[in-house]
């Protein structure tokens, strides 16, 4: 009992360490200001401010600890007791994500839809926010978030809009791709996962997904509303004329290949692999005309290491969770839920696995709702968002973002949307 509860608090510490991890960044953003990089100094504030190590960090006590009080063939058979097919999956996907033609091919896509959109700012926001939803149920939502990251950091986000807008487009960012999967449930969800393929694709969709979807254009057109003035004035940049990307075969058939990564299992999945593993090994893939390939293993290595570090916190607190979710039901269901998806996504999702199969209609209702909503919560509530956070960091003050702020803003949005989709849920009296 006590290694149980000693591994609860460092859980609970590890999230307080990421809640205060900006303080860290803004320290180490200082000392660069000052050209002072190289010092000791800089290397720990930057190691302590990174949200997707700190899980990792403490980690350490809680290995250390299970090896002196369990033993070490517990603490090798809980390890071994990992899953490590995510992780690898999110190394792979990442990888893909990154090369030249998945860029190139996102890219024009983009510039379809802005000029669908007439090349009106606002029209164009509110299209990225529900097209990376909607492509999240086609594609993997780790790679969709990596891809749109990178967009909204060269299109929208180098205009340099507000604060406020700039953690508006943020939280929305996470919340559309949470709740994104249940549009277009086509790729496996985490709803097949907690209940073991009890409910189909359309019935995920008709439970939730137009739902979702029409709650995620309502919220959008608010907030639309809202910055309507700052809209306007970001659209003077916005205007210009951007060069046209020629699509070849090339970036057809590595899209192709970035769907088999996203719904592959077997061997497709081993041919995915193997090109990821080509496309360590060849500059090629990342090369820009006029520019040698710079290839970064450090982003996909990142999120791994992060999800598995979730992954292996979330598995010692199991002993709580479970009895938790026993106990409750209907809309209590959904506050837990909520709650506990924004502080690591595996926590509920295993214990909900064992519950769920006997719980009544409302009970599966606001529990698979409060997931949905939880998963944008904050940064670390699971590895979409810290890809986020990697490729938009630059663009907050002091290249880091507030976890205080963005929850204060993620909260009232997520608790909207799971109203609109409980009103139309009671409505349609499903």
């Amino acid at each position: 009992m006590f290694f149980k509860v000693f591994s609860t608090v460092i859980f609970f510490i590890a999230i307080f360490h990421v809640f205060f991890s900006n303080h860290f960044l803004k320290l180490a953003h200082h000392l660069k200001n000052k050209r002072d990089k190289h010092n000791f100094a800089f290397s720990s504030y930057s190691f302590l401010g990174n949200a997707a190590l700190i899980f990792g960090i403490w980690l350490i006590p809680i290995l250390l600890v299970m090896v002196i009080h369990e033993g070490q063939t517990n603490t090798f058979d809980f390890l071994k007791s990992i899953d490590l097919i995510e992780p690898f999956a999110y190394f792979v996907l990442i990888t893909v994500a990154t090369i030249r033609p998945m860029h190139n091919l996102f890219d024009a896509l983009m510039q379809k839809m802005s000029a669908a959109c007439k090349n009106q700012i606002l029209f164009f926001w509110v299209g990225i926010i529900l097209f990376s939803s909607i492509l999240t149920g086609i594609f993997s939502e780790i790679a969709i978030m990596a891809l749109v990251g990178f967009q909204l950091s060269s299109s929208f986000f180098s205009l340099k809009p507000s604060i406020k807008l700039t953690y508006f487009t943020f939280a929305l960012l996470l919340l559309g791709i949470s709740v994104g999967p249940t549009i277009i449930p086509f790729n496996f969800s985490f709803f097949l996962k907690i209940v073991d393929g009890d409910l189909s694709h359309w019935q995920i969709f008709t439970l939730f997904g137009w739902k979702v979807l029409f709650a995620l254009l309502c919220i959008c057109i608010g907030v639309g509303y809202l910055f309507r003035k700052e809209f306007t004035q970001l659209q003077i940049g916005f205007a210009k004329e951007t060069k046209k990307i020629k699509i070849s075969f090339r970036e057809i058939f590595y899209a192709l290949l970035f769907f088999i990564a996203s719904v592959g299992k077997g061997n497709p999945y081993v041919l995915l692999m193997v090109l990821a593993l080509v496309v360590i090994l060849h500059k090629s893939f990342y090369r820009i005309k006029g520019e040698e390939g710079r290839l970064q293993l450090y982003f996909p290595l990142i999120i791994a290491f992060f999800t598995f570090t979730l992954e292996m916190h979330a598995g010692l607190q199991k002993w709580w969770v479970l009895p938790l979710f026993e106990r409750v039901e209907g809309i209590t269901s959904y506050g837990y839920a909520f709650v506990l998806t924004g502080l690591n996504e595996h926590v509920p999702l295993e214990a909900l696995k064992e519950t769920l199969q006997n719980a009544s209609a409302s009970t599966q209702f606001f529990s698979y709702l409060g997931v949905l909503a939880g998963g944008g919560l904050t940064i670390i509530a699971k590895s979409a968002n810290i890809v986020a956070k990697l490729t938009l960091k630059e663009h907050f003050p002091h290249h880091a973002i507030s976890p205080f702020l963005h929850l204060f803003i993620a909260i009232p949005l997520g608790l909207l949307l799971s109203a609109i989709i409980t009103f139309l849920h009671v409505l349609g009296g499903s």
